[in-house]
């Protein structure tokens, strides 16, 4: 065992409160390892995403395709990454975060890989398109939630620390693209990325499941230590099988008998003032079977099924307790709360992420060389870097409303999109995309903390991935929009950078509703508190 795991153990078991023992670390230990990962995996895909700008005039030349052909290709691999959020939260909940994620770096090597060989634009649409943006979306989701479960305390930090690794790729990523263009052609330059996009394996490596953690820290009671609960009614099993051996009938307390053999049963009380052990007894639900297989049959419900089983306005005790199993809670689409956000983030999803394509290509249009044009695209993920780390630190300081900081933040970023139509030189420029850098990041790094601090930690699963299909609707459409426009505007990117700036603005006017709905919420919670019967307890 390493000295980080042994640290690790005993922080747990003296700081943590006892229900966390069989949890993930939270705040200390091994969570800064999946922080770690996240930031990685932060480098490669999100940075890799937004370096596409570079590739953009080579890929023309190479497909000899439009301006909103080759947009195409990047916003359905992007729309991928978002939009296969809940199926790939739901993966990872069903067989494990860290195989979802590996697999998912596995398609994104792959896809690179078959794109230095295609030579049509329907096979770019496949390569690219479909088999690195399904890699995309099977990796950067999971990854996200991990980080929310492995902290608390400090989630506003260490969500800001991981979304930063998009930043830092943004800002090494083009500029080794583009000297990578001078040395190399398109073809070599896509295989050399496919070797270095496997390295996203690696990063989902470093999670652990949550069974390591359990097998380390409980320490479960043999069978004839664990003593009949009170009050609690048990069955005795009268066949001659479980006469002679009664443990073959127990499997993690959960089998009653073995298949296609029924039993014949004697319902009990069990006596708290007599000892006794589950050797001689099996505890059991309200109804009970005669068979086996109907019990496992009831068992084995698929997963896929939970999916949408949570359609409900209205929570119970009862529903709440089984929320739990539900992969996707769908009921997220009525909150009038999440939509405000959801929205918020489809208006600013044209803004943004479309800069990338746009910035390289518009700064050639200015006269300037593609040497500065990717420079430039660097300095603006530097910058994402920076607002980040800076608006995560702020959220935890709590100087003002977290909500309320990220509209702001997205306002900001509209405004600085909104002035690159009148900005003509290369300071100006490099300037104004420091800012925009700074205000995305600041917005970014948020989302998932107003979804926590707005909905739930229990809900973040759902309310991420559902948050990255509005995401991924927006990213879909935006490219192809821009560069439609762009091709009808005699190649100029003026109307299109006053398009992404329009739409940041609109994102950032839902706050407008936030307090109406919130006054909404509490109205049905107190009306929903005055019609629920009064209970008298009996004597």
């Amino acid at each position: 065992m390493t000295n980080m795991e042994k640290d690790e153990e005993e922080t747990s078991e003296k700081s943590l409160p006892e229900k966390k023992l069989v949890g993930y670390p939270i705040d200390h230990g091994w969570s800064w390892m999946v922080m770690l990962g996240a930031c990685g995996m932060h480098v490669f895909n999100v940075g890799g995403l937004k370096s596409f700008g570079v590739l953009f005039h080579d890929l023309q030349q190479k497909f000899a395709a439009s301006s909103s052909e080759i947009a195409g290709v990047y916003s359905l691999a992007i729309f991928l990454m978002f939009a296969l959020g809940p199926l790939a939260n739901a993966l990872g909940d069903r067989f494990s975060y860290r195989c979802v994620i590996i697999c998912g770096g596995i398609l994104i090597g792959v896809g690179f890989f078959l794109t230095s060989f295609v030579k049509t634009l329907w096979l770019f649409f496949i390569s690219y398109g479909v088999i690195s943006g399904i890699g995309l979306g099977l990796s950067y989701s999971p990854f996200i939630v991990m980080v929310g479960h492995h902290f608390d305390k400090r989630r506003s930090l260490a969500m800001g620390l991981s979304v930063s690794g998009s930043g830092l790729g943004s800002f090494l990523l083009p500029n080794i693209m583009r000297y990578m263009l001078h040395v190399y052609t398109i073809d070599q330059v896509m295989l050399i990325l496919a070797a270095a996009m496997t390295n996203v394996c690696i990063c989902g490596s470093l999670i652990r499941p949550i069974e390591y953690y359990r097998s380390r820290k409980r320490k479960p009671l043999n069978e004839s230590e664990r003593p009949i609960p009170e009050n609690m009614e048990v069955l005795l099993c009268q066949t001659d099988d479980t006469v002679k051996n009664p443990e073959n009938y127990l499997e993690k307390n959960k089998l009653i008998s073995k298949p296609n053999q029924p039993c014949t049963s004697t319902i009990l009380h069990a006596d708290p003032t007599t000892s006794g052990s589950l050797g001689d007894v099996v505890i059991i639900k309200e109804e009970l079977t005669n068979n086996v297989r109907d019990l496992e049959k009831e068992k084995k419900c698929t997963w896929f099924k939970k999916w949408f089983s949570c359609m409900k306005t209205e929570d119970s005790d009862d529903e709440k307790e089984n929320g739990a199993n539900c992969l996707l809670d769908c009921s997220l689409l009525l909150d009038p709360l999440f939509l405000i956000y959801g929205f918020a983030l489809f208006f600013s999803s044209f803004g943004y992420m479309n800069i990338f394509i746009i910035i390289p290509s518009h700064a050639e249009d200015l006269g300037m060389s593609d040497s500065q044009g990717a420079f430039i695209v660097s300095l603006t993920g530097l910058s994402d870097i920076f607002g980040r780390l800076f608006f995560g630190w702020l959220a935890d300081m709590r100087l003002i409303s977290r909500q309320y900081q990220f509209f702001l933040s997205l306002f900001c970023c509209g405004i600085a999109i909104g002035l690159l139509p009148f900005i003509y030189s290369y300071v100006g420029l490099a300037i104004n995309c420091w800012f925009i850098g700074l205000f995305a990041g600041a917005y970014i790094a948020l989302v998932p903390i107003v979804l926590v601090d707005v909905l739930g930690l229990e809900k973040l699963s759902s309310s991420l991935g559902l948050a990255m299909l509005f995401v991924s609707v927006g990213m879909l459409l935006g490219p192809p929009a821009v560069g439609w426009i762009r091709d009808a505007s005699h190649r100029h990117w003026r109307n299109s950078l006053f398009f992404c700036a329009s739409f940041s603005f609109l994102g950032a006017a839902m706050v407008i509703f936030e307090p109406l709905a919130k006054r909404n919420k509490k109205r049905q919670a107190k009306e929903k508190e005055n019609d629920r019967p009064i209970t008298h307890k009996s004597n």
